[in-house]
């Protein structure tokens, strides 16, 4: 030891500081991805989560257009008038279609 001298040994010093931090900051990405879960996991959750919404929507408007035909269906089954099939249409349209 007393061969290398001091600066050679500050000098090593360094590099192995520098090389704990390294494995010390490993270390603890390591642990707060284990506390956190996989961050690609986490968006491929809240990407299905958002899909399952949208479909839901859909289907939830499916439905109500369905509901509202089947009211025009039974008007027109049961009266000779279309004026209340075409009112009804309107409303069906304009519940529909985005506000401006």
């Amino acid at each position: 030891m007393q061969k290398f001298g001091k600066p050679t040994l500050a000098m090593l010093g360094g590099f192995s500081a520098n090389l704990v931090y390294r494995v010390l900051k490993r270390l603890v990405d390591t642990i707060e991805s284990l506390v956190k879960g996989d961050p690609s996991a986490v968006e491929s959750a809240k990407h299905e989560a958002l899909r399952a919404k949208v479909q839901e929507s859909q289907t939830n408007l499916q439905l109500q257009v369905v509901t509202h035909l089947m009211d025009i269906k039974n008007t027109l089954d049961n009266s000779d008038t279309t004026d209340k099939a075409k009112a009804q249409l309107g409303q069906i349209i304009q519940e529909i279609l985005p506000p401006k």
